[in-house]
């Protein structure tokens, strides 16, 4: 009889056991799967969208700095903004043609997002830093749509001005 009891609680000891065991991969899983669904979707390089921000980059706008027929692109008037230039033939401030510039641009190449659902394109933000990666008063980040949860491609380029560097950033988003 002894034998038995014995017999019984070494039983029960290795079941505990066992659930204790189970229940720390469990524990552990829940933990794994909490890390890594609250993980930020990571950016990639992309390159529809360098294609793009090269082409914007490059687009010609209706700001001559110093004299016509002498148009800055968009990059030139980037430095032009940032080093607090005015536009000489339109009487205006460079930040301001640039921001309805670039605005335009990405409304006709991307579409406002927001309207168009038929796109795969979800979001896009478009953003001048300074080399520190501190944004700059003058220019405002671009942006259409909402990009959270969704698959990301960048592209950047960095750009030289008389004031600085500056890094310019394209990010598009997918459904």
């Amino acid at each position: 009889m002894r034998y038995k009891i014995l017999k019984g609680k070494k039983a029960q000891e290795e079941i505990l056991g066992f659930v204790l065991i189970i229940l720390l991969v469990i524990v552990g899983g829940v933990i794994f799967l909490a890390i890594t669904l609250n993980k930020p979707v990571e950016e990639q390089q992309s390159l529809e969208a360098e294609n793009l921000l090269q082409t914007v980059l490059s687009y010609t706008t209706n700001c001559a700095i110093q004299f016509e027929p002498q148009y800055d692109s968009i990059q030139d008037l980037i430095g032009d903004c940032y080093s607090g230039f005015s536009c000489s033939n339109l009487g205006a401030n460079s930040c301001e043609v640039l921001n309805s510039s670039l605005n335009s641009i990405l409304t006709a190449s991307l579409g406002n997002v927001e309207i168009l659902k038929t796109s795969k394109i979800t979001a896009y933000t478009f953003e001048i830093k300074a080399e520190d990666n501190s944004s700059i008063s003058s220019i405002p980040v671009i942006f259409s749509g909402n990009c959270t949860n969704k698959l990301e491609y960048g592209a950047s380029q960095p750009i030289e001005t008389n004031s600085g560097k500056l890094n310019i950033f394209l990010k598009l988003c997918y459904s």
